[in-house]
């Protein structure tokens, strides 16, 4: 599905905010939303984008498809709320799967870049909470903790 009128307004403005930053690298999920942004972004820069899989949303199997209200009645998802570092997503992935693959892309993207200048990574608001709380120190059940606005910028340093 692609950016709606809100979401390229959404993604115009993070370039707009991102106007002051050097940038060296743009790196996306290579999902369309995702990618329609992390174009908007990167080219305000002049910046191709790269994108890496490992920055996908959750693969969450059974549920694909399936709306919020559905999801969150199943006991499977009660289950993995209560406790998703020993619950798996049935057919998906579990919570320390995703942390691992996010991550790696992050650390991979720096590595790629020693230039020092920032690197803008676009994904989902699941995946960018997986990886705030890793970078935060938190404990990666605690992740959907973390609030997400579609369109913003989380910083880290």
């Amino acid at each position: 599905m692609p950016l709606s009128a809100r979401g390229q307004t959404q993604s115009q403005a993070a370039a707009a905010a991102l106007e002051s930053v050097r940038i060296a690298d743009v790196v996306s999920s290579p999902l369309q939303r995702s990618i329609q942004t992390a174009e908007i972004i990167g080219t305000s820069y002049g910046i191709e984008v790269a994108r890496d899989p490992r920055l996908t949303d959750f693969r969450v199997g059974k549920w694909s498809g399936m709306s919020y209200q559905e999801v969150s009645t199943s006991p499977e998802y009660l289950r993995f709320i209560d406790d998703p570092l020993s619950e798996r997503i049935p057919g998906g992935e579990s919570l320390s799967e995703i942390r691992d693959r996010s991550v790696a892309a992050v650390e991979q993207a720096l590595v790629d870049s020693p230039t020092g200048d920032a690197i803008v990574i676009v994904t989902h608001a699941g995946i960018i909470r997986v990886i705030l709380s890793h970078y935060l120190g938190s404990n990666p059940a605690n992740y959907h903790r973390v609030r997400v606005s579609p369109g913003s910028i989380s910083v880290l340093s």
